[in-house]
């Protein structure tokens, strides 16, 4: 095991970040030794120093050297040999204070592109890339150097050392050795000379080509003359040990292509040649599976990655591409020995030195290329070209794969999902505001003529005063009680569409004394706007012949808004309207308005405020997610096991609203009293009542916090317990949280249960032997899973179950798994 952080190096390092550190990341080192047998190693004190969001850390492949290498988009942290001096600490580099936006590693350097377009050389560098007249004033006990360059870099990228390439706005530059033409400069100074070579096809080439050039300045690379840069984009560049490859798309087609140049010793440029080339050369590639989504070169192959293959050139250890020939001039999909299921797909390909590791979205892992080190984890210091055993990783998420020169590290976290649904829950507690439930509370106007059912949790949160009725402070209209019924789901009001409502809300909020500022503010918003020349008489003197209390607050604010809205727009103008009014029945009505717009000293208009600068009470959302397993509000308990305490506190209308399966509504007036639910019946499917465990109490609440929330959060523990549960409400099987768990089902599996969750899930039986219900869940994708797995894995699982596998799987399932050995398509 490396020492890679002792503890006094570890004091600044968290300092870097505000995200709280979690103590589940792990990283595994897969040893460079051949005794150390197959096991991924963790490093437990990794996580100690690393165990950031991803967003936080990025580690970086070192192909050239062996040690460990990452940063924070600020500093440099390194142990190893990455430099010339190994170091068996973990040491940091700082970076003048700048944004790290790409780190690359070559043998025993380091340089760092910042975000300004800047590159930064390490010091202990190997690799001459300062002009002369810079290296002699470069002050050696600085640790970092800023590499001159008069051009804002985009991308950079290094060949061992010995070549580099950078990328700026207005073209391609290159520096280093060009002995192969690896800089694919052109120039004509390339002397040919013969050269024996076992691994050379004589009938392509008899000789190679070679330059004895260096530039120790950044030179153009002429790459217009290979195409019209106004139409293309490079995409990224990759250099191999002495060859390099760019990826690039044409603009106006969006088709991605290949451009090659340098050393062809194993055809590791792709031009179906041996010879070398010095001028970039377009590849011929007709891809059948997918977009190219990656290019990686090591030191003497290249290697393309599309969603369902892999394609490889260059020195063919181990057959990699199972051409029986050393070579492979041209890139040729690789065979691999265990293919990827249809739902499957490559997600990402990393080369060391002379291995490679490619994994899929789920988790799936490929080894290419040379094991001589056990870099592959399986104990073998071989060649190897097939699926690695991931056992190790079923129930992890691989967040970067980091290949050294003689070792691989991969730094895993737990895998888990997090499914939201809050559209869904929004949609569903719409309904709930126009539920009409019996269990619920009911609350009436003051003229008790109007009423509705609400909760009384949520009347608790929002307005605790409806809960006991008054008439002289209940709401004194229907439109009245519908915005206040409004502001408790909703936090708005969508019913206020008379000009007199806002008055009735602000009488309300005055008799009761609620002086919340949001609800104040949003009553007069909306008192305000609805303030019109034609309706400001008809609201004063509503105030005055229903004896509101127009004098306290919040009224009293109102009530100064009308009575100046009178003043200045409309008494000196428009006098006539108010003493021709028919709406005035008395002539003493008439009198009060003059007096009280005769009284008023100080007349101010108000305005609408900005209510987003009022902060909000909480939602109904927030609300009902408090509830959850509230014991103090419940109105019905889901008891799967009462000797066992497994009872969940639950709520009628928010079950009701959410799941079919809980429709009270059904019962009539019964709901009311019901006080319980046994729920072992979503479970009888598959457990007898002894069987259920806490993991399954575990899995229900975890659906029924689900309805309270919105958010769940899908494993590989709990993900087939979900899945039956999930099917046993009656939910439809359309949904993430459906197709997640038959995901990560299939992503967990192995010997010990696969034949078990065929079993269980696909052909579930009841004791007698027959289907206890159709299945009206697709199934047919985790079917194909489990299938493939026993198809690559007959041998062993016949080793373990014997003739008990007839027990688990038909005669079509055992039909279907010979015809995938066999690679025979079944109608």
């Amino acid at each position: 095991m490396l020492d890679l952080y002792p503890v006094n190096s570890l004091s600044n390092i968290n300092n870097n970040t505000n995200k709280p550190s979690s103590p589940n990341n792990k990283a595994c080192l897969i040893q460079n030794s051949p005794c150390s047998g197959a096991d991924f190693t963790p490093l437990d004190s990794f996580p100690n120093v690393v165990s950031q969001p991803k967003d936080e850390f990025e580690f970086v492949t070192t192909p050239y050297s062996e040690g460990v290498l990452f940063h924070n988009q600020k500093d440099l942290f390194y142990c190893g040999n990455i430099l010339k001096d190994p170091v068996t600490s973990l040491h940091r580099i700082y970076c003048n204070g700048q944004s790290i936006k790409q780190v690359i590693a070559c043998r025993h350097s380091i340089f760092v592109l910042t975000t300004t377009g800047k590159l930064i050389g390490c010091r202990q560098n190997e690799m001459v890339v300062y002009p002369e007249e810079v290296n002699s004033k470069k002050n050696v006990d600085k640790l970092v150097y800023e590499i001159p360059f008069d051009k804002p870099i985009k991308f950079a990228s290094n060949g061992g050392g010995k070549h580099f390439y950078v990328q700026t706005e207005d073209g391609l530059y290159a520096i280093g050795d060009d002995s192969f033409g690896q800089l694919g400069l052109g120039y004509s100074n390339i002397i040919s000379t013969p050269k024996s070579n076992t691994r050379v096809d004589n009938k392509m080439d008899g000789h190679e080509s070679e330059s004895t050039t260096f530039y120790s300045k950044f030179v153009k690379v002429p790459i217009e003359k290979v195409m019209e840069m106004e139409d293309h984009e490079i995409l990224k560049i990759e250099c191999g040990l002495n060859h390099t490859i760019l990826l690039m798309r044409n603009i106006r087609t969006g088709k991605k292509l290949l451009v090659g140049v340098g050393c062809s010793y194993y055809g590791q440029t792709g031009l179906n040649s041996t010879r070398n080339r010095n001028r970039l050369s377009v590849l011929e590639f007709n891809c059948e599976h997918g977009e190219i989504m990656d290019v990686k070169c090591n030191c003497n192959g290249t290697f393309v990655l599309t969603p369902k293959a892999i394609y490889y050139c260059g020195i063919n250890d181990h057959n990699i591409v199972a051409t029986n020939k050393a070579y492979a001039a041209v890139l040729t999909e690789v065979g691999l020995v265990s293919s990827i299921s249809r739902s499957d797909s490559f997600k990402s390909i990393v080369c060391g030195y002379q291995h490679c590791i490619v994994i899929t979205e789920r988790n799936k892992m490929f080894g290419l290329g040379r094991a001589t080190t056990n870099q592959f984890g399986n104990g073998v210091a071989k060649y190897y070209n097939e699926e690695l055993d991931n056992s190790e990783f079923k129930e992890k998420s691989v967040v970067t794969i980091v290949c050294g020169q003689y070792s691989t590290i991969f730094f895993v976290t737990p895998l888990i999902k997090v499914i939201e649904g809050k559209s869904k829950l929004e949609e569903d507690f719409t309904k709930l505001r126009k539920s009409n439930n019996f269990w619920d509370t009911q609350i009436f106007n003051a003229n008790k003529d109007y009423s509705t059912k609400v909760p009384s949790y949520l009347l608790k949160e929002k307005c605790s005063q409806l809960l006991k009725y008054d008439k002289q402070l209940a709401p004194k209209s229907k439109e009245c009680l519908d915005c206040i019924i409004d502001f408790i789901y909703f936090n708005e009001f969508k019913s206020a569409t008379k000009a007199t409502t806002p008055i009735d809300l602000l009488e309300w909020l005055t008799v009761n004394h609620i002086e919340d500022e949001y609800i104040v503010t949003m009553t007069m918003n909306a008192a305000i706007s609805l303030t019109q020349e034609e309706t400001v008489f008809e609201c004063i003197q509503y105030i005055i012949v229903n004896k509101y209390p127009k004098d306290a607050y919040p009224l009293s604010l109102y009530w100064h808004h009308a009575l100046s809205f009178c003043k200045q727009y409309i008494v000196e103008n428009q006098f006539g309207k108010i003493k021709n009014s028919s709406s005035f029945s008395l002539l003493w009505e008439k009198q009060n308005i003059l007096v009280e717009i005769a009284r008023l000293n100080d007349p101010k208009i108000l305005t609408e405020e900005v209510i987003q600068k009022v902060k909000a009470p909480p939602n109904i959302s927030a609300i009902i997610a408090s509830l959850f397993d509230d014991s103090t509000t419940s109105d019905i308990k889901l008891v799967l096991d009462r000797t066992k305490g497994f009872i969940i506190y639950c709520h009628k209308s928010i079950l009701n609203s959410r799941c079919e399966y809980f429709n009270f509504q059904k019962l009539g007036f019964q709901a009311a009293a019901l006080k319980e639910i046994d729920v072992y019946d979503l479970f009888k499917q598959w457990k007898t009542r002894d069987q259920v465990s806490y993991d399954d109490f575990q899995n229900l609440r975890t659906i029924i916090q689900y309805f309270y929330t919105g958010s769940i959060e899908i494993t590989t523990t709990n993900a087939m317990g979900i899945l039956l549960i999930w099917e046993a409400l009656g939910i439809a099987d359309e949904s993430n949280i459906f197709s997640t768990s038959q995901d990560f089902i299939a992503r967990s599996l192995r010997n010990e249960n696969v034949l078990s969750i065929i079993f269980t899930i696909i052909n579930r039986d009841d004791c007698s032997g027959t289907k206890a219900k159709s299945i009206k869940c697709n199934y047919s994708t985790l079917e194909f899973e489990c299938l493939n797995y026993c198809a690559s894995k007959w041998k062993s699982l016949l080793s373990m179950y014997k003739y008990d596998i007839l027990n688990y799987l038909t005669k079509e399932q055992l039909l279907k798994i010979t015809s995938i050995q066999n690679k025979v398509l079944l109608e």
